[in-house]
């Protein structure tokens, strides 16, 4: 007797390959993310996302466009545990924070008043996740001292779930630092404010997240002792980019790169997730990135 065989459509087949270009696309996505990371699609969609302590987020909010708090509300739909701000002295965030009707759910840490440079960089910190335990705003670089030009490092010291201890820092490095020698010595300078608060937190026993606006492509090596990923291996700590391209496609804003992102202290914090919402009333791409703090052994 001959056995029946029954034809395949050829609408199952298409479905069959467009599965397998999409597993392949996932596992490339994974070889070229940090050891322990998940890399997602911008919208999360399609993949599992793994447990995570914690969600921080880094945002521009593009100061002077007069679409600041359309970009906070943007930024702060997801509800990440902890947002770091950068361009945000043309917001009072707490008046914001109101405005939006969040004004319980976050704790604000932002130097002094609004249109002030020690306001430029702030963090908004979620209530329910985490305590703030001491915060403020470290001097980063002033070209002279009576030059208005300067910039600050907004750090704040976190109690979370279980006792966890994080410290996370918002900055905003300069731009061109390669093409203006001006802008080289202020980037060499607040790399160095930079270092040495990493190491005061670090000190204090915290678990240390910093991320912000990098102005330099996080993924690239530029063999300068001050560039981003430079000063994030002296300070002990890790990027979350391995590839401009590998979670944000396009890059984070003019051009490929990633400027945009974090450096974490491993094995205290582990990645295990990350990616980008829209560019939507900003010249930045938020980026954001799932942590869970390393387990402690139990008494």
């Amino acid at each position: 007797m001959t056995p029946r065989v029954t034809p395949v459509p050829a609408f199952s087949l298409r479905r069959a390959l467009v599965a397998a270009v999409a597993s392949v696309a996932v596992l490339v996505g994974l070889a070229a993310a940090p050891a322990g990371a998940l890399i997602l699609s911008p919208d999360g969609a399609g993949v599992e996302r793994p447990r995570a302590d914690f969600r921080a987020l880094t945002a521009n909010l593009h100061e002077g466009t007069g679409r600041e708090l359309a970009q906070l509300r943007h930024v702060l739909r997801p509800r990440p545990d902890v947002v770091l701000l950068q361009e945000a002295d043309g917001l009072s965030l707490r008046r914001a924070l109101r405005r939006l009707g969040l004004a319980r759910s976050y704790t604000v840490v932002q130097g002094t008043a609004r249109g002030s440079a020690r306001a430029e960089t702030a963090l908004l910190v979620k209530s329910s996740t985490f305590q703030v335990r001491a915060s403020g705003v470290r001097l980063g670089y002033r070209h002279r001292p009576a030059q208005p030009d300067a910039r600050y490092l907004a750090w704040a010291r976190l109690r979370g779930p279980d006792g966890a201890r994080v410290a996370v820092v918002s900055l905003h490095l300069p731009h061109h630092p390669f093409k203006k020698a001006a802008q080289r010595t202020a980037y060499q300078q607040m790399g160095r404010s930079y270092l040495r608060l990493v190491a005061d937190l670090r000190r204090s026993g915290h678990a240390v997240l910093t991320g912000g606006d990098w102005n330099q492509d996080l993924a690239h090596e530029y063999r300068a002792d001050w560039d981003p990923r430079s000063l994030i291996r002296a300070a002990g700590l890790r990027t979350n980019w391995v590839r401009p391209a590998s979670a944000c496609a396009g890059g984070t804003h003019r051009g490929p790169g990633a400027v945009d992102g974090f450096g974490f202290r491993q094995p205290a914090l582990r990645l295990v997730a990350q990616g980008c919402l829209a560019r939507r009333h900003s010249d930045h791409t938020p980026v954001w990135a799932d942590f869970r703090f390393r387990a402690r052994p139990r008494p």
